[in-house]
């Protein structure tokens, strides 16, 4: 991170385009661990089915265990739905964890 900023420090200095908030960044002193995914959870990831049968009743026991705090709130929230584990609710959810995680690994 150091070398980027010295870089966009020298662009900056010559008057090219930079966006100057990478002066407010600062790098970590010490080396906290890999910030990236091995090739080996890459493909695990990326073997995730979200349309089987065992991601849907997973997905609908997350939302179930939330749900008295949500139905608490239903009141108060206009056109909030009844039940976020509602069919429809967790597919709309699942298809989201789908393209999120295709995001993920395109990039």
């Amino acid at each position: 991170m150091r070398h980027l900023k010295s870089f966009l420090a020298w662009a900056e200095d010559r008057e090219l385009p930079v966006n100057r908030k990478y002066r407010k960044f600062k790098a970590p002193d010490e080396y906290r661990g890999v910030d990236a995914l091995t090739q080996a959870g890459r493909l695990r990831l990326a073997a995730v089915d979200f349309r089987t049968e065992a991601a849907r009743t997973y997905m609908r026991q997350q939302f179930e265990a939330l749900d008295p705090a949500l139905q608490a709130l239903a009141p108060a929230k206009k056109g909030m739905r009844k039940s976020q584990a509602d069919p429809l609710r967790v597919a709309e959810r699942l298809r989201m964890l789908e393209w999120a995680r295709d995001k993920l690994l395109q990039c």
